[in-house]
């Protein structure tokens, strides 16, 4: 897989808090949810999942996570929520300096609109797990020992 993301600088990514690194999952599909879920506990992660962007929304406004992932959020559920780059931002400005991945099967030529709106990286689905939590790895910075 070519690896075409256009990640913040390291010294972009805010310091993170002692304690395992907490991802926001935000995805509509509950089995895919639920693998994604269960990966990232395997290795370490605590994992927050959110069907709707309401719920991403307060998640983070709940708890604070160190990275989050979500679906480009193109699923009729999420229709009432607005069109998809306003679903998008909401999610993106709830979480401020937190950096958003997208995880998406549908974008595969909207990188530059993804980076110019502001989100850290683009993932396209299919994609294998492990290569899954190498980004979101990318994107944490690991807690001074």
């Amino acid at each position: 897989m070519i690896d075409r993301s256009f990640s913040a600088p390291a010294g972009r990514l805010a310091a993170r808090r002692p304690g395992p690194a907490r991802v926001l999952l935000v995805e509509d599909d509950a089995a895919l949810q639920e693998l994604i879920a269960d990966y990232l506990r395997e290795e370490g992660y605590e994992v927050v999942s959110a069907c709707t962007v309401a719920e991403a929304i307060r998640s983070l406004r709940q708890k604070p996570v160190d990275l989050v992932l979500a679906d480009s959020l193109w699923a009729p559920a999420w229709a009432a929520a607005g069109d998809r780059w306003s679903r998008l931002e909401q999610v993106r400005a709830a979480a401020g300096d937190t950096p958003v991945v997208i995880f998406t099967a549908y974008d595969a030529d909207d990188f530059a609109d993804f980076a110019q709106r502001g989100f850290r990286d683009l993932v396209l689905k299919p994609v294998t797990l492990g290569y899954l939590c190498h980004v979101v790895a990318r994107h944490i910075r690991v807690a001074p020992s």
